[in-house]
């Protein structure tokens, strides 16, 4: 329905034909109210609110998109700064264990136990560790910087991370997850909002072929006196309907089908798409992590086998067994096996979040 109100005043001066010295001046006032309401006999309306309705709930799954991928990229970069942070640590670590090292070498070169070579190979292996440093800072710099934006904070405002980054639990995506959970992503929701507008679309085009029915009612009032305007006797009200039949409009309404039509075929092979990009992220989601599990438990015992087999060269150099050699490489194979284990944890941590990602939101109904 529509509600119209106008209102005017006029003044007219007019000669006066019995004496043409004076003038005739008269007022009049008018005041009207009126109201239409269209019949939705054909349900053109209706179809019209409908496809409104959709595009609005596709808007809001829309941003539920957005507040998906961006509560993602927070979890994804905090944890490449947990990650870039431990593997600072450890390479500061790591640095430690060669310089005690290398004090224990030039003592025993003091004594004529070792040659020179052995401790400028043990030097190297310092100075090497020392430079691997500033890069691995400079990237956690720039971890904590990207996630400062994410949260729209000031980088310096952030505290350094005191998470123990070895021992972050994820949780187990259990077996058998039902396909129902794809519904829920808000992309496939957005194209099947927009689906349900496309076909709302094709009604209203559909039912504008049909003649539209319209009930109308007003009121007015007239008086030639301002307070004699709202008198019973200056009242009219009058009523009517009124039918419109469309009979040539140069194609605009099968054009408006014919395009309703395509649009919904487009969109339905849209939907399609997300439905199928849904089961395909998924699928993309769950061999990653599998593989990345896998990764991090045969790196977690690569470490501790490296480990194991440093303590084995130094106490096996100290005893004269071994030369200098096998602790150097021993030592390079530990160093590298801790820093890959930080790498691999990350890799898992950050497949957790893609299939929490590409499930839309988790794998519980209350997630």
């Amino acid at each position: 329905p529509s509600v119209d109100t106008t209102r005017d005043a006029t003044r007219t001066v007019a000669p006066n034909k019995a004496n043409p010295a004076r003038r005739v001046v008269g007022k009049s006032f008018n005041a009207a109210v009126g109201a239409s309401y269209e019949i939705d006999f054909w349900g053109k309306n209706r179809s019209a609110a409908e496809s409104k309705s959709a595009l609005t709930d596709a808007s809001i799954f829309d941003r539920q998109t957005v507040l998906l991928t961006v509560t993602s990229s927070v979890a994804t970069t905090y944890f490449d700064w947990l990650a870039a942070a431990q593997r600072v640590k450890i390479a500061q670590e790591n640095l430690a264990v060669a310089e005690k090292l290398l004090d224990a070498l030039n003592r025993r070169f003091e004594q004529g136990l070792v040659s020179k070579l052995e401790v400028a190979q043990q030097q190297n292996v310092v100075e090497t560790q020392r430079a691997a440093i500033p890069p691995l800072q400079l990237t956690a710099t720039k971890d904590r910087d990207a996630l400062a934006i994410l949260l729209g904070r000031l980088p310096e405002s952030l505290p350094e991370p005191t998470a123990n980054f070895a021992t972050i639990a994820e949780p187990d995506a259990p077996g058998g997850l039902p396909s129902e959970l794809l519904a829920r992503r808000p992309d496939v929701q957005a194209a099947e909002a927009d689906l349900r507008s496309a076909h709302a679309d094709i009604n209203a085009a559909r039912a504008a072929f049909f003649p539209s029915i319209s009930l109308t009612a007003g009121a007015n009032v007239a008086s030639s006196a301002l307070d004699n305007l709202f008198n019973p006797g200056s009242q009219l009200l009058n009523y009517g309907a009124g039918l419109t039949q469309p009979i040539f409009e140069g194609g605009a309404l099968t054009g408006q089908l014919e395009y309703s039509h395509a649009r919904e075929e487009e969109l339905t092979a849209n939907y399609h798409k997300a439905i199928v990009s849904a089961f395909a992220d998924v699928e993309d989601a769950l061999a990653t992590l599998h593989r990345a599990t896998e990764q991090d438990a045969a790196q977690a015992n690569a470490e501790t086998a490296a480990r194991e087999a440093f303590t084995l060269s130094q106490q096996q150099f100290d005893g004269g067994i071994v030369d200098i050699t096998s602790v150097l490489n021993t030592q390079r194979s530990l160093f590298s096996a801790t820093d890959a284990r930080v790498q691999t944890r990350l890799a898992r941590l950050s497949a957790t979040v893609g299939l929490y990602r590409a499930l839309g939101g988790g794998w519980s109904k209350l997630d």
